[in-house]
């Protein structure tokens, strides 16, 4: 969060093709910058709201205090423009018989009076634009592009898993759950979604699907209930032409392995995932590719560098 904010009365909100609303530009300066209690907002009116700008101007005003505050004008109607006409002052003219510098008198001390009500109503209407920016600024913590955990927090409630990985993969997997859906079945979109999602190289392959005598565990191949050649076939594993998928993860970093041991969160998460995206006949096989380094197999207490079916193998 900045805290020099001597220049923003120098910058342009708009351009010729923009007209930002006051309430956005006074949220990100709240988001932004240190300065809640140093911002004043001063209506002035729609008569030339039509061709110009929602904001008309932003500049630093002490007001006699030690402090700047931040003023921003915009072309809107005060709490004073919808009041009954002459609530406050008679009419303006209303007699005729003075001659001009008795008008002109009249018309500086009804717009003293006006500029005295505008005042009043002031401190009401800055506290109803304060509620309005935060509100506004309460929704974009709700942006998946906020750095907050509001969003994380709150959805965490519904996947309870979720609160057991770090933030960024919370925020990845919320980042991307929007167009799960579409991914679900296509096999290059797998590859592209778990890439995205696990920042390493993921790569799918085919393996074909063997079938194992050991695999028949209702007993339906015994003699007197099998046909030769259609439901029994004499060398106990065959193929059955059937192809499974087969994940080739990595390169891994060695410090990140340990997320894909059984029992870890992470590794649930991905489970649950794989069960959502890939079709359900077929068999996921993963090889898990770690980086080759001259420590690539070392008994140390850490444990970060040997882990038994990932970067070590017997």
């Amino acid at each position: 969060m900045k805290t020099d904010t001597t220049y923003i009365a120098e910058l342009n909100y708009n351009t010729l093709g923009t007209d930002f609303k006051l309430e956005i530009v006074a949220a990100n300066l709240l988001k932004y910058y240190r300065m809640s209690s140093n911002m004043f907002i001063k209506r002035i009116g729609i008569n030339d709201r039509p061709f110009l700008k929602d904001v008309r101007n932003i500049y630093t005003n002490s007001y006699g205090f030690e402090d700047e505050t931040l003023v921003l004008e915009t072309y809107r109607e005060s709490i004073y423009d919808y009041l009954p006409e002459g609530l406050f002052h008679p009419p303006s003219l209303g007699n005729y018989n003075k001659n001009v510098e008795g008008v002109v008198n009249e018309i500086r001390k009804q717009r003293q009076v006006e500029e005295n009500a505008r005042n009043f109503f002031q401190p009401f209407e800055i506290e109803i634009f304060n509620t309005e920016v935060a509100a506004l600024i309460k929704e974009t913590e709700f942006d998946i592009a906020d750095k907050s955990d509001t969003l994380v927090n709150t959805l965490s409630e519904l996947w309870p898993l979720l609160k057991k990985v770090d933030k960024e993969t919370a925020r990845t997997f919320f980042y991307i759950l929007p167009f799960l859906h579409e991914v679900r079945g296509n096999r290059r979109w797998i590859e592209r979604f778990l890439s995205a999602f696990l920042r390493v190289k993921v790569e799918i392959g085919y393996r074909p699907n063997v079938i194992d005598h050991k695999d028949d565990e209702e007993g339906f191949t015994r003699l007197g209930k099998t046909r030769l050649g259609i439901t029994f076939i004499p060398n106990g594993q065959h193929m059955d032409g059937e192809r499974n998928w087969q994940l080739n993860i990595g390169p891994l970093p060695y410090n990140q392995i340990d997320k894909y041991v059984p029992g870890h969160p992470f590794r649930k998460l991905l489970q649950a995932i794989y069960d959502y995206l890939i079709p359900i006949s077929v068999k996921i096989f993963e090889n898990f590719i770690t980086v080759k380094t001259e420590q690539s197999f070392l008994l140390n207490d850490r444990g970060e560098s040997s882990h038994l079916g990932y970067s070590t193998f017997i």
